[in-house]
């Protein structure tokens, strides 16, 4: 992750390396970067008890009937 991120801001600091080559590493770090970031977002979503629907659900309908 470190690494795309420097690989992005290289690319934005430095207009010399705008090429063709530089582009398509560009695109490979943006990618990879989305693809390590979004299956670990999914997966905290789907796995926290914060975001857990029935436990929200659960804590609202206790609360309702105290």
């Amino acid at each position: 992750m470190l690494g795309n991120a420097l690989i992005v801001l290289a690319f934005v600091v430095d207009k010399g390396l705008r090429s063709r080559t530089t582009f398509f590493l560009l695109n490979l770090a943006i990618s990879d970067f989305l693809v390590a970031s979004i299956p670990i977002f999914l997966r905290v979503t789907y796995t926290s008890d914060y975001l857990d629907i029935k436990f929200v659900l659960k804590r609202c309908i206790s609360r309702m009937h105290v």
